[in-house]
């Protein structure tokens, strides 16, 4: 091969004309790919290093960091909080698979997008769709922005508490085609029919045989776990990852599978269908917090 030094160096001055000409936007796009590189090694290293049952793909992770994500709020001083167990009595579910999505009662999958923590509202409204398709055979899908703009629970696009599911009771909550999703807090808008109304919610106890038991009454139900970047770019098998930290994000439990892994639960997110598998994760039972908060809004 052959060298010709002022071709070299006529190439690393176009280069350098090249990055000075590049826009502030463009560098800080640069710099935010590099670090969403660097992150996903550190994934990959992690899933070895516990033995990962999962896959992780970094094409299904969100832009936003870890430490940015907003989404659920907790408040444990309530006195009015019911926690529902199964009757001693009662006739608990089979070993083996039940899911809701394969009748007909689970609405799409939807985007909550990075730009926003609403996944509360994504989570609540589901389970609420599910609810009323159970009872009524009819598939509604509601408006999770007019539950955002409306409800006076201080839950918005910053995180959301449980009890914003009394504003569905109290006021109800239109349909998605008359108030769509913006990811941006909103004015609420009075005028809007809201006929879809919901019974007060009530709090499962966290165990499986528990959540297993009224997943299977009463239909999906509301509940948390710890998102961190583990979860972000999950995008198959069964999810084994122990985080250790706080939960700070709303899903739904639409299911379980004791013959999957060491049993796990079905769960619907809100981060489109390039997440996961095509939307859904497969969680074994107890980790990352799964199952904390679990709550079903009746219709």
């Amino acid at each position: 091969m052959k060298y010709y030094p002022q071709l070299v160096i006529a190439c690393l001055f176009a280069a350098s004309i090249s990055i000075q000409a590049m826009s502030a936007g463009q560098v800080a796009d640069r710099e935010k790919i590099r670090a969403k590189e660097a992150l996903f090694k550190n994934i990959v290293k992690t899933c070895i290093e516990e033995k990962a049952t999962y896959t992780v793909s970094s094409e299904a992770m969100p832009d936003f960091e870890n430490s940015e994500i907003p989404g659920v709020l907790f408040d444990k001083s309530r006195a009015d909080r019911k926690v529902v167990a199964a009757p001693e009595n009662a006739v608990m579910p089979a070993r083996g698979r039940f899911d809701w999505t394969a009748k007909g009662v689970v609405t799409s999958i939807k985007d909550q997008t990075d730009k926003a923590g609403t996944c509360w509202a994504f989570a609540m409204c589901g389970v609420f769709e599910s609810s009323m398709a159970i009872r009524t055979g009819k598939l509604y899908d509601i408006s999770e922005q007019d539950l955002i703009n409306c409800n006076p629970y201080m839950s918005g696009i910053d995180g959301g508490y449980t009890y914003a599911a009394d504003w569905l009771a109290e006021k109800g909550v239109c349909s998605e085609a008359d108030c769509p999703y913006t990811a941006s807090m909103g004015n609420c808008c009075e005028s809007l029919k809201r006929p879809f109304r919901a019974k007060p919610y009530v709090y499962v106890k966290n165990t499986v045989a528990d959540i297993k038991y009224f997943l299977q009454q009463w239909g999906p139900l509301y509940t948390t776990v710890s998102a961190d970047n583990q979860f972000q770019a999950y995008s198959g098998g069964v999810y084994n990852h122990e985080t250790g930290a706080g939960n700070n994000h709303a899903v739904m439990i639409v299911g379980w599978d004791d013959t999957a892994g060491k049993g796990c639960w079905i769960i619907k997110n809100s981060y489109g269908t390039n997440w996961g598998t095509s939307g859904f994760m497969y969680i074994e039972y107890g980790k990352s917090g799964i199952g904390e908060d679990t709550t079903f809004i009746g219709y």
